[in-house]
């Protein structure tokens, strides 16, 4: 047998005991949850008035109501943009576990400037499919391309959604939606790789239309994974030739070596701007036809920054050898520290008098210093003991850095590897020093099992 439904009187007087105690508060919601029309018209009536305690209990009174009047749902919408954060959250959560009804205020929401994107999350969980086409229409909406929060809402609702979420999707260009909804929808959906051809031909269709830096922006780092597509391709070279901004033309380089048109790419190389030419080396590393104009990049670039990048790009290329060599001598730090790091992990002993030379430097950047006590490690040259005795001596006083006494310590490691007479003869001459600082005194006594070795390596 149904419970009678309160009259106008005990509504009113449940709305009162909202004020009251704990118990009290209990009881007036679970009056007021089964009062209908009724109770959601008092607490319109009364809301202005109530404490922010009673507003937040009428709240749980009103999502039991809104799962069959939909006045319920209205005012769970007005609490949801009160100044008062508990509320909106309150009135948020209500709404999302509402169902069908609940999910009508979340979409009316969408479009508010504060819980928008809250909303927008909700939604997308709760409905999934059904969430795609609101999402779709509000980024469509002036601003709506700016919100992240709709985007990954979209994702998220897209991803959950299925087939049908799917064909939402696909019938999408029908309505011909604006170059930067596009973009958006495209940047939101590129990391999951079921929507590849999806966002394919978004890309394509927007991107040629694209006006203003926020789309392009977007296409491009859309088109980083999307498929295969000569337009796409076309466009992404407009942009590396054309774009004003430098941030353009280089994420069309990145978004051209993600799709492997590496050709596409080496006119960039001489790029007006530095950072461009920064990221096109990097990106050329493994393009064969490109090793002359990198190596000119790496010697006479004005940028230390390219320079340097360059230098790491001709890792691996034995005929641009000589360019790195010259690079170990560079005048930016940066640059030195690339080359010693590329002539590291070549296979022969290579440059090694020029970093021999840095070893010795007693004003050299301690990067520097580092990477040249591991090219000795790597390499076992014989005559490397007494640079590695200078930047000792030169690490071991009171003043020393940090960094000085790191570089120390790994040169006693390179010592004890090499094993030479005259490195194990000043290794016992600094373990008998007075004032020997803790961290080299520790590396003194470090197992010699647990060190690099030179035995069997060539020097």
């Amino acid at each position: 047998m149904c419970a009678a439904v309160p009259d106008a009187s005990s509504l009113a007087e449940a709305v009162d005991r909202l004020e009251g105690s704990h118990d009290q508060g209990v009881e007036a919601v679970r009056v007021l949850s089964v009062g209908g029309k009724g109770a959601v018209a008092e607490l319109r009536v009364q809301w202005s008035r109530l404490s922010h305690r009673a507003q937040r209990r009428a709240v749980r009174a009103l999502e039991a109501l809104a799962q069959s009047e939909s006045s319920a749902v209205e005012l769970l919408v007005d609490a949801a943009k009160s100044p008062m954060e508990p509320i909106r959250h309150d009135a948020l959560d209500a709404l999302s576990r509402a169902g069908a009804q609940g999910a009508r205020g979340l979409v009316e929401l969408l479009r508010d400037g504060v819980v928008g994107d809250r909303a927008a999350t909700m939604l997308a969980r709760q409905q999934s499919a059904s969430a795609v086409k609101p999402l779709l229409e509000v980024i469509e909406e002036e601003g709506g391309p700016e919100r992240p929060g709709l985007r990954d809402a979209l994702r998220t609702a897209a991803l959950r959604g299925g087939p049908e979420a799917l064909g939402i999707l696909d019938g999408w260009l029908e309505s011909e939606p604006s170059p930067a909804a596009l973009a958006a929808a495209a940047v939101a959906l590129s990391r999951a790789p079921s929507f590849g051809s999806l966002v394919t031909q978004w890309i394509a269709t927007g991107a040629p239309k694209s006006e203003d830096f926020a789309t392009a922006w977007r296409f491009l780092q859309s088109a980083r994974g999307s498929g295969p597509s000569d337009a796409i391709d076309a466009w992404l070279g407009e942009q590396l030739q054309t774009a004003d901004k430098w941030m353009l033309r280089g994420a069309a380089v990145e978004a051209l070596a993600m799709r492997d048109r590496l050709p596409m790419i080496r006119s960039a190389l001489n790029d007006r701007s530095p950072r461009v030419r920064f990221v096109a080396a990097q990106a050329l590393a493994a393009d064969p036809d490109s090793v002359l104009a990198r190596a000119k990049l790496a010697r006479r670039d004005p940028w230390p920054m390219v320079r340097a990048a360059a230098v790491l790009s001709l890792r691996g290329q034995p005929e641009a050898t000589p360019v790195v060599v010259a690079a170990v001598d560079d005048p930016m730090s940066e640059v030195r520290l690339a080359a010693i790091e590329v002539l590291k992990h070549a296979p022969h002993l290579q440059g090694w008098e020029r970093i021999h030379g840095r070893l010795k430097t007693k004003d050299e950047w301690p990067t520097v210093t580092a990477a040249a006590i591991e090219y000795v490690v790597a390499h076992c040259p014989a005559d490397a003991s007494d640079a590695l005795i200078d930047v000792i001596l030169r690490s071991a006083g009171r003043r020393a850095g940090p960094d000085d006494l790191d570089n120390a310590v790994r040169s006693i490691r390179a010592l004890r590897a090499l094993q030479t007479p005259e490195g194990e003869s000043a290794l016992k001459r600094l373990g008998r020093a007075p004032g020997l600082p803790p961290a080299l005194a520790l590396a003194l006594e470090e197992p010699r099992g647990k060190l690099p070795s030179c035995t069997g390596k060539e020097g």
